[in-house]
């Protein structure tokens, strides 16, 4: 889920805020059905709660971001040192 939702900020070109169906609509363009977060957004998966829902939207925490990061860093870079 962490993917898809690091995939549709990368094709908007920011972390801010999204709605269900835009996720929804990239995750339909690759034949899939029915998003889940996974417990991403606390559903009791994870204690800490990395999307939080506000009406429509929702928001990514700095702890996903960073999660995120460390689970995939940029080791072009990282090469480079």
């Amino acid at each position: 889920s962490a993917w898809w939702i690091v995939k549709l900020c990368q094709i908007k070109g920011n972390w801010q805020p999204f709605t269900y169906d835009e996720i929804e609509k990239l995750y339909n363009q690759y034949k899939y059905r029915n998003f889940w977060f996974n417990g991403l957004n606390g559903d009791g998966s994870y204690s800490t709660h990395y999307i939080i829902q506000e009406g429509d939207l929702y928001y990514i925490t700095s702890e996903f971001v960073a999660k995120c990061f460390t689970s995939s860093p940029n080791l072009k870079s990282e090469a480079t040192k």
